[in-house]
């Protein structure tokens, strides 16, 4: 999704301060299940999608620096 390049964003902001991270970085699947897409649906607009949203801190949980 879209959101890959906010992850892609904050990843570049680290390395080029200096941070290092693993080499093999795998994107995690976004995954809507029965338990949550209640949540998701009340969340998103008719005419837009679910999709996730990547923060420094997010970014930093999945894939912590070196």
């Amino acid at each position: 999704g879209p959101a890959i390049s906010q992850a892609a964003y904050w990843i570049g902001v680290n390395l080029a301060n200096g941070k290092e991270f693993d080499k093999n970085l795998v994107y995690p699947t976004f995954k809507i299940t029965d338990d949550t897409v209640a949540g998701f649906a009340s969340k998103t607009a008719n005419d837009a999608f679910a999709d996730q949203v990547w923060t420094q801190d997010s970014v930093l949980k999945e894939w912590p620096i070196k």
